[in-house]
C-alpha cells in the first residue's frame, strides 16, 4: 500500500489522506466502500456486492458494472493495491488504524482492561475513543443498507456500552460537574436508555444539585409511563430514593476523592455562539493531541485584531481538556490589550507558577530561576497552557514548559516565526455564511426573521470580522425597540462605521489603534497613503509611488504590514486591507497627513498608471499611439514591456484596480485628465481580446472623467469606445444613443478621423436590427470619410478593414455572397502588415465560401489565419474562437467528425475563457453532436 489513509465510518463514511477529504461522491462507489470497509481485510463475495450495489436488479453486464465501479474506487484512492480481488470476491486492504471503527475497538478493548488499575488512564482512553465519531449512528446515510444494517447496530450497541462505561469512570474520579452537559446531551438523543439518566442524577447530586436530580427522574418518570405505560426500571428507582435520602452511599469514597483531586482549570468559559472555523479547530485538534513525542506541541494562531483568535483558542482548548487530564491555565499577555502594559516575564512566570501551586522564590524577579522552577513543575505532566495575545516571541519563550505530554496555545497578532518547532494558523475573516450565521446566533427572538434585508446589511458592512459583528449584535440587543434598518443606515455612513461599533470596553477602532501604535513613522505612512487608493487591491509599484518611495524598501514595508495583520497579502507582490482597517487607515490619514500630501499621493498613482498604461498601449496596439494624446499632457515614469503578451498579462492582471482607479481619479477636476487617459489607453488592450464587460467598465469611466475635465477630443473617443463595447454586448438602444452622441461630438469640433469608426459601429447596431441596407449606406458612407479625413495611410488602412469586414457580413446576410467575398477580399489585400487583421480577414472569406459550398477552398484559409493568430499571440481571442468554430463546420460538411469535434470544442474553451458563455453553455457545446454557433460568435 501507499501512503497511510484515515478510514471514517463511525458517521457518515469518508475517507481523507495526506492533502484532506478524498472525494468520492457516486453513490454506488461509497457504498461499494462502506461494505468492503464493514470487513476489511476479508473478501467479500462478488455476488454479495452485486445484491448490496444493485438490490437484486442488476444491469445485464453486471460483472462489468461491478469492475468499473470497482476501477473508479481505486482511482479515488489513489492506490490500485487498496481494492484487490481474492478468492472470488474483493477485499480492502487497510491498517488497523486506518479505520476508525477498528480503533474504536481496541481502545474500548484497552480502557476496559486497564479500569480496574488505572481509572484515570482509562477513562482519557475512552475519551479518545469517544472523539472517533462523527455522529451516532456507524456508517451514517448508509447504515440502512441490508449488507450494513447489522454491523451498523453492533458499532451503535458497542457505543453506547463505551459510554455507559466512560461516565461510570468519569463519575468515580470526581468529574461530576463537568459530565453534566454530556450526559444531559445523552439522555436528550436517547430518551429512553435509563443508564445516561442514572449517571446524569448521580453526577448533579455530587455537584450539589439534589433537587435536579430528583427533576431528571420525574422526567424519566412521565415520559416511559406515558409513551411505553412502563415504570422505571430498578436501578433509577433505587437511586431515586437515595437520592431523596441522601444516602452516605452516593458519596465519593476517600480513595476516589484522592484520584479525584480537582486539577487546574483555568480556561475562560466557552463560547455558546462559537460558529465556523471547523477546519481549524480539527486542523489545531489534531496538532495538539497528545501522543507518543519528545516535546511538547506548540500551536500559534495568529491574525488581526478581532478576527477570533481567542474565541478559537478556548474553544479548542475546552475540546482538549479531557486530554490533559493534569490541567489547563490560561494567563492573557496582554500584548496588544488597549491602555494595558504587555505582562513582563517576572509577572508571568509568578502568576503561572501560583497556579501551579508552587511559591515564587523571595523577590521572585529573577527569570531564569522563575523558567526553570516553571520547568521542574511541569516535567512528566499532561497539561496544556493558553496564552492569550502575545506581544512577541520574546516575551512567550520563558513560558514554554519542557515536559513532553504539555500542549501549549498561543494566539497573537505576530505569527511568531521565530519560535523553534511551532505550528502556525493564521485566522482570516470569516466567509460570509458563516458571518450571517454568527449575527443569527448573536440575536435571539424574531428580529432578524422581521428585517432580513436589513440584517444582511449590517452583516456585510461588518465585513465578516468577528469582533464587528458581536459588537453590532450588543449594541442592537441593548435597544429591543431599534429597528435593524435604522442601525444599518448608520452602518452604511463610511464617516462614523467606526463610531458605531464600540460598546462599553470593546471598539473596533481600539483592536486596530493598538498595531497601528506599534508602526515606526515610515510603516505608518505608508499604512495610510495606501488607505486612500478605491481598488480591489493593489501593487508594490502603486504603494511606492503613492509613498514616493523605492519599490524594494516599499515592499519590506508592506511586508511589516503584513506582519501586523494591518495589510494582507493574497498573492506574491499584490496587496489588500480588510475594509474596516481601510476606514481607521482612512481616518488616521485624515488627522495625521495634511491634505496636500493625500492629493500628491494620488496624483502620483495616477501618473503612474497613465505611464504604465501607455507602455502597455504601445506593445498591444501600436497603430492606437494617436490615443496618447488624449487627456494627460505628462506621464511619470512606468514599466516596459517585452512584448504584447506581457502588457495584455499586465492588463489582465490590473483590470479591475484600473477601473477603480480611473473612476477615483475622474472624481477630481486636476486629476481628471489621468483618468481619461488611463481609461482609453486600457480600452484598447482589453476590448480586441473580447473582455467586453470591463470594456464597457472603463468606457463608461472615460466617458464620464472627460465630460469632468472639459476634454471634448477625449468625450468623443470615450463615447466611441463605449458605443463600441455595448454595441458588442448587443446593448442596441444604449450604443444607438452614445454612437449617435459620438458622431455630433466629432462633427461639432471638426475631430472628422474619428468618423468612419464610428460609423462602422453605428452600421453593425442597425446590422444587429436586422436593417442590413441601413447598415451597407452608414458602411459605404465610412469609407468614403476614411478616404477624405484619414491621413496616416496605417491607420486608414486599419479602419477600412473594419469598415470591409462589416460590409462583407452585411452583404453575406441579404444573401449577396459575391459582393461578400469581394468586400473580403479586398481587406485581405490592405491588411497584409497586420497579422491579426489578416487572419480575421481570411477568415470572414473563409465563412463566405463555406456558405457557398466551397468548403474545401474555406479550411487552407482557416488554417492560415489560425497560424497568423497563433503567431502573433492571438491565439486564445474572440477572434481565434470564431474561425475554430467556422473550421469545425466546414470539417463537418466534408464529413471529418473528429476535426470538427476538436476545433467546436477549442472555440468552446476560449469562449468560457473570456466568459462569453457560461459554464453549461461550454458543456452543451462539447456533448452536442452538432452544436450550434453560440450567440456571441453570431455577426
Amino acid at each position: 500500500m501507499g501512503v497511510l489513509m484515515r478510514f471514517v465510518v463511525l458517521g457518515n463514511v469518508e475517507v481523507h489522506g495526506d492533502d484532506g477529504p478524498v472525494a468520492i461522491d457516486a453513490h454506488k462507489q461509497r457504498l461499494l466502500l462502506a461494505v468492503l470497509l464493514s470487513r476489511a481485510g476479508r473478501p467479500i463475495p462478488s455476488d454479495a456486492l452485486v445484491e448490496t450495489l444493485w438490490h437484486g436488479n442488476p444491469p445485464s453486464a453486471v460483472r462489468k458494472a461491478l469492475s468499473w465501479h470497482v476501477l473508479k474506487l481505486r482511482e479515488a484512492l489513489g492506490d490500485r493495491e487498496r481494492v484487490r480481488f481474492r478468492s472470488g470476491g474483493y477485499v480492502l486492504a487497510a491498517e488497523p488504524d486506518e479505520v476508525d471503527a477498528r480503533r474504536f475497538e481496541r481502545l474500548y478493548r484497552e480502557a476496559l482492561a486497564g479500569a480496574g488499575s488505572d481509572p484515570r488512564a482509562a477513562a482519557r482512553t475512552l475519551a479518545r475513543a469517544s472523539e472517533l465519531w462523527r455522529g451516532n449512528n456507524a456508517y451514517g446515510d448508509l447504515a440502512d443498507v441490508g449488507e450494513l444494517r447489522d454491523e451498523s447496530n453492533r458499532l451503535n450497541e458497542l457505543r453506547l456500552a463505551m459510554l455507559d462505561k466512560r461516565y461510570e469512570l468519569e463519575l468515580a474520579l470526581g468529574r461530576h460537574d463537568e459530565s453534566v452537559p454530556a450526559l444531559r446531551a445523552l439522555v436528550a438523543e436517547y430518551p429512553y436508555t435509563e443508564v445516561f439518566r442514572a449517571h446524569l442524577m448521580l453526577a448533579l447530586y455530587r455537584g450539589g444539585r439534589r433537587a435536579e436530580a430528583l427533576r431528571v427522574y420525574r422526567e424519566a418518570r412521565e415520559l416511559l409511563v406515558g409513551d411505553l405505560g412502563l415504570e422505571p426500571g430498578e436501578r433509577l428507582r433505587r437511586l431515586h430514593e437515595d437520592i431523596r435520602a441522601s444516602a452516605a452511599s452516593l458519596d465519593l469514597g476517600a480513595d476516589a476523592t484522592a484520584v479525584a483531586a480537582a486539577p487546574i482549570a483555568e480556561l475562560p468559559a466557552n463560547i455558546s455562539t462559537f460558529t465556523g472555523r471547523d477546519g481549524e479547530v480539527t486542523e489545531l485538534l489534531e496538532w495538539l493531541r497528545p501522543g507518543d513525542r519528545d516535546s511538547p506541541v506548540t500551536a500559534v494562531v495568529s491574525g488581526g485584531g478581532g478576527v477570533g483568535k481567542s474565541a478559537l483558542a478556548v474553544r479548542v482548548a475546552h475540546r482538549l481538556a479531557a486530554r490533559y487530564p493534569d490541567g489547563q491555565l490560561y494567563l492573557n499577555l496582554h500584548g496588544n490589550t488597549p491602555d494595558v502594559k504587555p505582562l513582563a516575564h517576572a509577572e508571568a512566570l509568578s502568576r503561572v507558577l501560583r497556579s501551579l501551586s508552587v511559591a515564587p522564590p523571595p523577590g521572585g524577579h529573577d527569570v531564569d530561576e522563575l523558567a526553570g522552577l516553571f520547568r521542574t513543575a511541569t516535567a512528566g505532566q499532561r497539561m496544556l497552557f493558553l496564552f492569550d495575545d502575545a506581544r512577541d516571541a520574546a516575551q512567550l519563550r520563558p513560558l514554554l514548559p519542557s515536559g513532553k505530554h504539555c500542549g501549549v496555545i498561543v494566539t497573537s497578532r505576530d505569527p511568531l516565526y521565530s519560535l523553534d518547532d511551532v505550528r502556525h494558523l493564521e485566522l482570516e475573516p470569516l466567509g460570509p455564511a458563516d458571518s450571517a450565521a454568527l449575527f443569527r446566533r448573536l440575536l435571539p427572538g424574531r428580529r432578524l426573521a422581521d428585517e432580513p434585508v436589513a440584517a444582511d446589511r449590517i452583516v456585510e458592512l461588518c465585513a465578516s470580522l468577528p469582533l464587528a459583528l458581536c459588537i453590532a449584535a450588543a449594541r442592537i440587543n441593548s435597544r429591543p425597540r431599534w429597528p435593524l434598518a435604522d442601525f444599518a443606515e448608520r452602518l452604511a455612513d463610511s464617516d462614523r462605521r467606526l463610531s458605531e461599533l464600540a460598546i462599553d470596553d470593546r471598539a473596533v477602532r481600539a483592536s486596530f489603534a493598538t498595531s497601528y501604535e506599534d508602526l515606526d513613522a515610515m510603516q505608518s505612512r505608508l499604512f495610510r497613503l495606501s488607505s486612500l487608493l478605491e481598488s480591489p487591491d493593489f501593487t508594490v509599484e502603486l504603494a511606492a509611488a503613492a509613498l514616493d518611495w523605492r519599490a524594494e524598501a516599499t515592499e519590506e514595508l508592506l511586508d511589516d504590514l503584513v506582519t501586523f495583520h494591518l495589510v494582507d497579502s493574497p498573492t506574491p507582490g499584490r496587496y489588500r486591507m480588510h475594509d474596516l482597517i481601510r476606514l481607521y487607515a482612512r481616518e488616521r490619514a485624515e488627522t495625521d497627513e495634511p491634505a496636500a500630501d493625500r492629493d500628491a499621493a494620488l496624483r502620483r498613482v495616477f501618473l503612474r498608471l497613465a505611464a504604465a498604461t501607455r507602455s502597455a498601449l504601445l506593445a498591444v496596439q501600436p497603430l492606437a499611439e494617436w490615443r496618447l494624446a488624449i487627456g494627460l499632457d505628462e506621464d511619470a515614469t512606468g514599466p516596459s514591456f517585452a512584448d504584447a503578451a506581457e502588457a495584455e498579462t499586465w492588463i489582465d492582471a490590473e483590470a479591475q484596480n484600473l477601473i477603480a482607479l480611473s473612476k477615483q481619479a475622474s472624481r477630481a477636476p486636476d486629476t481628471g485628465a489621468a483618468a481619461v487617459a488611463i481609461a482609453v489607453r486600457t480600452f484598447t488592450a482589453l476590448m480586441p481580446r473580447g473582455h467586453w464587460r470591463e470594456s464597457v467598465a472603463i468606457a463608461e469611466v472615460a466617458v464620464a472623467a472627460a465630460r469632468t475635465a472639459g476634454d471634448p477630443y477625449g468625450l468623443a473617443v470615450a463615447l466611441r469606445d463605449l458605443g463600441q463595447a455595448q454595441r458588442a454586448m448587443k446593448l442596441r438602444p444604449e450604443a444607438t444613443t452614445t454612437l449617435t452622441e459620438a458622431l455630433k461630438v466629432c462633427r461639432d469640433n471638426g475631430f472628422h478621423e474619428r468618423v468612419p469608426g464610428i460609423l462602422n459601429f453605428l452600421a453593425d447596431v442597425h446590422r444587429q436590427e436586422g436593417e442590413y441596407d441601413t447598415a451597407i449606406g452608414l458602411l459605404r458612407e465610412g469609407l468614403a470619410a476614411c478616404d477624405e479625413h484619414v491621413a496616416d495611410e496605417r491607420i486608414a488602412i486599419e479602419i477600412k478593414n473594419g469598415l470591409l469586414t462589416s460590409l462583407g457580413f452585411n452583404y453575406e446576410q441579404t444573401g449577396q455572397f459575391d459582393h461578400a467575398a469581394e468586400a473580403h477580399r479586398e481587406a485581405i489585400a490592405i491588411s497584409h502588415g497586420d497579422p491579426p487583421a489578416h487572419a480575421i480577414a481570411l477568415g470572414n472569406l473563409a465563412h463566405v465560401l463555406r456558405r457557398q459550398g466551397e468548403a474545401t477552398q474555406a479550411i487552407p484559409l482557416l488554417e492560415e489565419a489560425l497560424q497568423l493568430l497563433n503567431d502573433s499571440g492571438n491565439s486564445r481571442t474572440f477572434a481565434a474562437a470564431h474561425k475554430h468554430w467556422v473550421l469545425a463546420d466546414a470539417s463537418d460538411d466534408l464529413a471529418d467528425p473528429a476535426r470538427a469535434r476538436e476545433h467546436w470544442n477549442l472555440a468552446a474553451e476560449i469562449l468560457g475563457e473570456l466568459k462569453l458563455i457560461t459554464l453549461e453553455e461550454e458543456a452543451g457545446i462539447r456533448s452536442a453532436p452538432r452544436p450550434e454557433m453560440p450567440q456571441p460568435l453570431r455577426f
